[in-house]
């Protein structure tokens, strides 16, 4: 992801790589005179500039319509497939549950049985935006119960 830098003196092109890397300080950190000085540089700094709207004639206006109600007519069928695809599954975890619990009752029971505390492994980590600090650890092994 390289980007450009522009500098007030002289506009020049500076290499720039976006990194995702672990947060080390934050904004509590700063000595009390340095984060007032931010907060003042910050108040004074002139607001982001909007970019400027973009002025379509009457034909791409229309285009652009078109693209947008199709767009969203797809978007709605494609909800629409999933929630019927979602009611099939429920549907035919219902039977199937009906169909082992005539079967077998204690099947049935072990199958909905639920036990409490017992949903995530303890190792489970936490997800996150920043990659981890130790990548893949070779020596792990599950617990024995």
């Amino acid at each position: 992801m390289l980007g450009t830098v522009r500098t007030t003196a002289v506009a020049r092109q500076v290499p720039r790589l976006a990194l995702r890397t672990k947060r080390t300080k934050s904004a509590n950190d700063l000595d009390p005179g340095a984060r007032k000085l931010v907060n003042q540089m910050s108040a004074m700094s002139p607001k982001r500039m909007a970019p400027k709207k973009l002025e379509l004639s009457q034909e791409d206006l229309i285009r652009h319509r078109i693209v947008q109600v199709a767009w969203r007519e797809e978007r709605l069928a494609q909800k629409l497939a999933r929630e019927e695809q979602h009611k099939q599954q429920y549907e035919m975890l219902q039977a199937t549950c009906e169909e082992l619990r005539k079967v077998d009752g204690f099947l049935f029971n072990a199958a909905v049985l639920r036990v409490k505390g017992n949903k995530f492994p303890i190792e489970l980590r936490v997800p996150t935006e920043t990659p981890p600090t130790k990548i893949w650890e070779s020596e792990w092994k599950a617990q024995e119960k």
